[in-house]
């Protein structure tokens, strides 16, 4: 029976790998580690063989048939499909211009600062290897050699996010048929075993009670001061809060709306704000330092630096290991998933995609109301943990 996108998407990992037809001598193979390949099998000059096409979804089901049917037309012709030497495809087509295309076409859908991450990456770890290399030719053991020096050189973290972005270009090219699989796909038990650790937070309700304490009277900025309960308040990523402008706050609608071109994934994104980040927009009005930024540094023309709110959580006492200033985050979708919120409206408030691109549109509408009423609710819960903390005397008055 032929396939369906269905079908296919229901197809689930085993014990040992294993092949699903669709006709033709094109099927698709389940590896164990669930990854799905296309595959055709066919006889040239008396001998069976295979033919990879690549990985779905990457390639679909529409699109494998219509490779099956190149091959046929080759084998027709007297040519053996699998034979490099007829593929035009991945003819002068190398893994530096591949990237660079791949950039090209996925970059609207993410920050400036995330591109530039991806660049860097692959013009200091990646390029002066394999770069000029055919896309075709290169081999697992090609891209081992210089992701163990970056071992060697104590970045395991680095390692397999180098391995990731090559993994993300290689896939592309399958499905433009610069090439026909993924060499890092082989990789992922060659590297060296790495825990990646999460970011410091502070989860306790009476540590964070503490630490909203420490924040009311920190004695240095009161810019940096209100920069840290802004990020407790709206659990922004750091660069959000920092970078955040006065043409981005409607105060009627009690709504900052940032752009999306300061969000990661490059999509506009709407934080309800609750009574207490009103009041602070109030005192940073009265103050009027700057006539663009909320949190200007001294030099008012700019906003404050990266690291000022972490610099402020280390004056505090705040160790590495407790507390940094994208833990305001993990704060926030812990305690709050913990009080029984919807995951779902604290996904969608951190901004988190959805992978679904149609549903995401849909329950960023559908739950706003829930979401008002949550980051309402997260403000006077921080205030009450607060208060406890003062009064129970957690916190050195």
């Amino acid at each position: 029976m032929p396939l369906t996108d269905v079908a296919i998407k229901n197809l689930r990992p085993q014990e040992k790998s294993y092949k699903v037809f669709d006709g033709g001598g094109l099927y698709i193979e389940v590896l164990k580690t669930g990854t799905k390949v296309w595959r055709v099998k066919y006889r040239f000059g008396g001998k069976e063989k295979r033919l990879t096409l690549g990985e779905y979804p990457l390639i679909g089901l529409k699109a494998a048939r219509s490779l099956l049917n190149d091959a046929k037309e080759q084998l027709a012709h007297g040519v053996d499909p699998s034979d490099k030497k007829h593929e035009e495809a991945a003819s002068g087509m190398t893994f530096r211009a591949a990237g660079s295309e791949w950039i090209t076409r996925q970059a609207p859908k993410w920050s400036d600062k995330y591109e530039e991450t991806l660049k860097s990456r692959l013009e200091r770890f990646v390029y002066p290897y394999i770069g000029d290399c055919d896309i075709e030719a290169i081999l697992p053991k090609d891209i081992l050699e210089f992701i163990r020096r970056i071992e060697r050189e104590g970045k395991m973290t680095t390692a397999y996010r180098v391995l990731g972005v090559c993994s993300l270009v290689f896939r592309y090219a399958v499905a433009c048929g610069y090439c026909t699989s993924d060499p890092c796909r082989d990789l992922r038990g060659a590297l060296t075993a790495h825990v990646v650790k999460p970011r410091a937070a502070l989860t306790d309700p009476q540590k964070v009670g503490r630490l909203m304490a420490h924040i009311d009277s920190y004695q240095g900025s009161i810019v940096i001061r209100l920069a840290m309960r802004w990020s407790a308040l709206t659990f922004c990523r750091p660069g959000e809060v920092r970078k955040a402008e006065w043409s981005e706050m409607d105060f009627e609608k009690r709504v900052w709306k940032i752009p999306a071109e300061k969000m990661k994934m490059r999509r506009e994104h709407r934080v309800p704000l609750s009574s207490q980040c009103m009041e602070i927009l109030d005192t940073l009005r009265a103050l009027n330092f700057s006539q663009k930024w909320l949190f200007p540094s001294t030099q008012i023309s700019k906003p404050i630096s990266e690291v000022g709110v972490l610099t402020a959580l280390r004056l505090m006492g705040y160790e590495k290991s407790e507390m940094c200033a994208h833990g305001f985050r993990a704060m926030a979708s812990t305690l709050l998933n913990e009080l029984g919120w919807d995951s779902d409206i604290i996904e969608i408030q951190l901004a988190h995609m959805d992978k679904n691109t149609v549903r995401a549109v849909y329950n960023r509408a559908q739950y706003w109301n829930k979401r008002v009423e949550m980051m309402q609710a997260w403000a006077d819960y921080l205030d009450g943990l607060k208060r406890e903390a003062l009064q129970n005397a957690l916190f050195p008055v």
